[in-house]
Formats: structure tokens, sequence, C-alpha cells
């Protein structure tokens, strides 16, 4: 997919989901997103917190923080204006695959998601919520997410050897870092340096569960993929992993490697149960789910890209 703008105004892209509804438009380079979430929206950063949160966030233009335009509606946010209304995640879906240099562009992810959890502790915003509880979502919506948690238990009994291994050994508590709270390649504007949308659902959390949130995408397309196409994905995940690694400057202690397997592998079975209870089933996430048990293996207990 082509991530080049045509000039002049062209139909909004629309983006309809369970837990948020998203939308982009513009004319020429000037493309801008907005999202309005569904639920309670106190789940999520205000404006104030917003604010104080773009002042310590490393890399400005790697991070793009929404602004809340209108009191009267706290539920919608719009984010500044980008030059394409392409998003990484249509990178990795195309039907050409994802295109050369991807691998750049997910070392440099990882670099900058390691960058924000070194934020100094003193220097993060007071009153940001914990999200080692949840995601915002889980708050706005917990008729839902009372659903989803009861069908993630569910598949996670039917979970493949490798899930099911890293699900058996949840972690110990540790110390909490500034995290993004949905790193998502659905919230990436491509580009020679990607710029990361978000943030309403930062906070204080879990720094392997943030970056598990990535890893686990690219397992379930990999789980979903062709073996040529499988290969590339998984490549494209240990390179994320490296940028992480050189980013904290170090690699990831034997904890944070078994935090990271976990995390992703409960990402992985609620992301099915998202889709089992929005979608009407189990039968395909299912099926997806013990697809992506190879490839969980391959990335995150293989030796390359800084796992083990």
């Amino acid at each position: 997919m082509s991530t080049g703008a045509a000039p002049g105004v062209r139909a909004p892209r629309v983006l309809d989901g369970p837990i948020a509804a998203r939308r982009c438009a513009g004319t020429g380079a000037e493309q801008v997103w907005e999202e309005t979430v569904r639920g309670d929206h106190t789940a999520y950063l205000p404006e104030d917190r917003l604010r104080a949160l773009e002042r310590v966030l490393p890399g400005r233009a790697g991070c793009l923080v929404p602004r809340i335009p209108d009191p009267g509606a706290p539920e919608r946010a719009v984010w500044p204006a980008v030059p394409t209304r392409a998003l990484l995640f249509d990178d990795l879906t195309a039907p050409e695959g994802p295109p050369a240099g991807a691998e750049r562009a997910f070392e440099g992810l990882g670099r900058l998601l390691a960058a924000v959890h070194r934020v100094a502790p003193d220097r993060v915003p007071p009153g940001l919520p914990d999200r080692t509880r949840g995601a915002a979502w889980t708050g706005a919506l917990p008729g839902p997410a009372a659903d989803v948690h009861r069908i993630r238990g569910l598949l996670a009994e039917r979970a493949g050897p490798a899930l099911a291994q890293a699900l058996a050994a949840p972690p110990a508590r540790g110390p909490s870092a500034l995290v993004h709270g949905r790193f998502s390649t659905a919230l990436v504007v491509p580009g020679d340096a990607p710029a990361l949308l978000g943030w309403r659902e930062a906070g204080w959390g879990r720094p392997m569960a943030d970056l598990a949130f990535m890893a686990a995408e690219l397992v379930e397309l990999a789980g979903a993929a062709e073996e040529g196409r499988r290969r590339r994905l998984l490549g494209l995940g240990r390179a994320l992993l490296a940028g992480y690694g050189r980013g904290a400057g170090r690699p990831p202690s034997a904890a944070e490697r078994a935090e990271l397997r976990y995390a992703a592998a409960h990402r992985i079975t609620e992301h099915m149960a998202l889709n089992a209870v929005f979608g009407g089933g189990t039968r395909g996430p299912l099926g997806l789910l013990l697809r992506c048990d190879g490839p969980f293996a391959a990335l995150l207990t293989a030796t390359e890209g800084g796992t083990t």
C-alpha cells in the first residue's frame, strides 16, 4: 500500500471498532486523525494530563500527542497533522508484503519505546493512572471487559504448548514505568521517521507488557501468513526487540524475558477473546490461536533479537 497522499481532498478514512471509532481526513500532506472512545471516557487521559505528558516524552517528532479540542466532548481527541493517512499496519498486510527497509522502522520503534520507559520517575507527570490493572478500555467498558476476560481464560486452556507454557508462569510484580498503553502498528504513521500516535492510554505500567503489545501483533500476523511472509514478519519482530534492547542500553534480564513471553501470550489470547466477543464466536479465533504457537515460539524463545 502506498504511503503517499494524493493531492486534494479525499473521502475520510474510517476505522470503526467496538472500543473506539477513528477517522482520518485532510488535504494533501495535512492528514488529521481523530478518535472517539466508547464508554466511560474518564478511563483515558484528559487534556491537562496529555499536555503535561507531551513535555517529558523523548523524541517529540516521533511521539504525537493529541488534544481534546472540545471540553464538552472529552471522549474525542485530535492528533497533529501527518503527511499520510496510511498506517504501519497497512504495510504489514499489503498484498506485496512489508516494504524494503521495514526492519529499520521496527528497530527505531523499539528504541523509541525504550526511551519512553526510561523517563525518570520524578519527571513523569503526577496523576497518571495505574495501567497495571488493565488497559484503559477495560475501565471504560467493564461489561464487555468481563466477557473478554472470561473467554480469554477459555481460549488460554486450548492454547498450543508454547503459549500455554508462557501463560503458566505469570511474572512477579516488579517496578513500573511510564508506558504508552497501546503500542500498536495501527497507531504508527510510517515514514523515514515513524510517528507514534495514541498516548491517551498512557500511565504507569509494566514495560514488558507495553513492548509485548506490538510483539503479539506480529505473532498473530505471522500465524495467519504463508511461510515466506511469516519469516519476514518474525524478522521484523526481532528488529523490534533488538532495537528495544539497544535503546535500553542493556539486554533484557531473564525475568524480563519471562515477563515478555507471558505478556505477549496474554495479549494474544486477549485479542482473540475480543474478536470472539465482538465477532460472534470462538471458532475463528481459536483456529488462529493454534496457528500462533509456532511463530510465538520462534520469536519469543529464539536466541535472535535479544530475547534470550
